[in-house]
């Protein structure tokens, strides 16, 4: 398959989806060259947590893949980029305090 489209990938996508039916699949940004495609039950709305998103990824040769933890975790970091700033905040305060409490063990010794 030569230049694939987003329409034949959405294509792919739902075919892929195909046993599992009363799936809605959303386009997102693409990763590492891959079609990525968010399928979750229809008729949730924002306000249902549903539990981990499915990312179904496809290639430029049309093979359709669920993603892996990792990349599940990269697309979701990469779809957050709030979050993972207040996580790296947090982990920063977070050093700095233990830090803080070395230095005053070292100093009570004295």
């Amino acid at each position: 398959m030569s230049k694939m489209t987003e329409k034949v990938a959405l294509e792919i996508a739902k075919r892929f989806l195909k046993g599992t039916e009363g799936f809605d699949v959303k386009t997102l940004e693409n990763y590492k060259d891959n079609f990525v495609f968010l399928a979750f039950p229809e008729g949730v709305t924002g306000e249902i947590n549903v539990g981990l998103p499915i990312y179904v990824l496809i290639d430029k040769l049309g093979k359709a893949r669920y993603a892996t933890y990792e990349e599940n975790y990269e697309i979701l970091k990469r779809a957050n980029p709030t979050e993972e700033r207040l996580r790296r905040k947090r982990m920063k305060r977070l050093k700095r305090l233990r830090r803080k409490r070395m230095m005053r063990k070292r100093t009570r010794g004295i």
